[in-house]
């Protein structure tokens, strides 16, 4: 009798989660490299809880409490699912420099949320880079939220286009995953490197701490 093959942890959220959220988390969890690019917010796989879910909360739809639970529980176990594997994927990261300072639910959550970023980027197979001002390029207002996932073992690539819940635009097409993997490579050109990256995050930090002084 042939083993049967556990169903994915992601099923037992079918009922609020789209197909296409589930193809992203899907192509996610078997994904050897990544590619994210945001011009909004930090992505979210690189979420703080408290940051995911003043993200969540900004959907323009009613949801209810329970729901909305969900919807971060569910980011968090794909952070857990993709971070902490054995074997994580290589994870290569650009962020405008205006995401530093986007304050989803005020300086405190902000400044949790840069932290981790700092420590995201510590780790080997992370790179976390940001795009200055003075860098920031009409090539980023093709991609918005941008994410590719390469999985080498079959060898294949799929793009997705991220929303509130996550993604709603698939395309795995040569012709398409090699364009945005052109144009995130430009993106790397224009970028600081890590060490100046994490100089600007720090900066970013500092102003914070002077806005939060100011208002006490």
């Amino acid at each position: 009798m042939a083993q049967q093959i556990p169903a994915p942890w992601w099923d037992a959220y079918s009922n609020i989660i789209p197909h296409g959220y589930r193809s992203f988390i899907a192509a996610e969890s078997q994904a050897t490299e990544m590619q994210l690019f945001s011009a909004l917010v930090v992505p979210g796989i690189l979420q703080t809880q408290r940051y995911g879910e003043e993200c969540i909360g900004t959907t323009p739809f009613r949801l209810s409490s329970e729901i909305m639970e969900q919807l971060l529980e569910v980011r968090m176990k794909r952070q857990w699912h993709t971070l902490e594997q054995s074997n994580p994927p290589k994870i290569d990261v650009v962020l405008e420099e205006p995401v530093l300072y986007r304050q989803l639910g005020g300086p405190q959550i902000l400044k949790e949320q840069l932290r981790h970023l700092l420590a995201l980027n510590k780790q080997s197979n992370i790179t976390i880079r940001i795009l200055p001002l003075e860098a920031m390029t009409v090539l980023s207002w093709q991609m918005a939220i941008y994410t590719l996932f390469v999985n080498k073992i079959p060898h294949n690539s799929s793009i997705f286009f991220e929303d509130y819940m996550g993604a709603m635009i698939e395309d795995n097409t040569s012709a398409v995953t090699n364009y945005y993997s052109l144009l995130f490579s430009q993106l790397l050109l224009k970028a600081l490197d890590k060490t100046s990256s994490d100089a600007l995050i720090k900066t970013a930090i500092k102003w914070l701490d002077t806005t939060v002084a100011a208002h006490d």
